[in-house]
């Protein structure tokens, strides 16, 4: 994901930051707690409105959308604290119309990419998240991808892989 959000702003000649997560360093987040996302949004969105105030920028927005709204997103209470707007939920906007403007209004390859949720939710609740549990997932997953599949994940269940994938299987 990073490499393609990389590749996808340098094509375009957009300015970009990179900022560093430190997620596995937060106790409240690698112990795996249910509101495990309240802990590392919050620390992502603390890094990211530092960066926007050095550029003198005054909002920081995420990409929550009409569809998050009766989810449970615990990240989305951090973004609230935090000051983090949200345009596309406020818009009303759902994620299959998110994709219809980015493809048919303005072209944009990423229109139809599926959908990549955070690896830690790879874990059950109450399992410890390490960074090497992580590498494990990452590593599946990467091979699932170079081998054709598009919709997948890698479940990590201590001693238990468990392999999902879109009934349709390869891309």
């Amino acid at each position: 994901e990073y490499r393609r959000a990389v590749e996808f702003v340098e094509r375009r000649g957009i300015p970009y930051v990179v900022i560093s997560s430190e997620e596995l360093d937060i106790p409240e987040f690698s112990r795996n707690p249910a509101d495990r996302c309240y802990y590392c949004k919050k620390e992502l969105f603390e890094k990211v409105r530092e960066q926007a105030r050095l550029h003198g920028l005054e909002w920081v927005a995420d990409g929550s959308n009409a569809d998050d709204v009766g989810d449970y997103r615990p990240g989305l209470g951090a973004a609230r604290e935090l000051g983090v707007i949200s345009p596309l939920m406020e818009a009303g906007l759902t994620k299959e119309e998110i994709r219809a403007i980015s493809g048919e209004v303005y072209g944009l390859d990423t229109a139809d990419k599926p959908a990549m949720a955070c690896l830690a939710s790879r874990f059950p609740y109450g399992e410890y998240i390490t960074r090497e549990k992580l590498a494990q997932v990452e590593e599946i997953e990467a091979f699932l991808e170079n081998e054709g599949f598009r919709v997948y994940r890698a479940r990590h269940h201590g001693d238990i892989l468990r392999l999902e994938f879109d009934p349709d299987g390869m891309g």
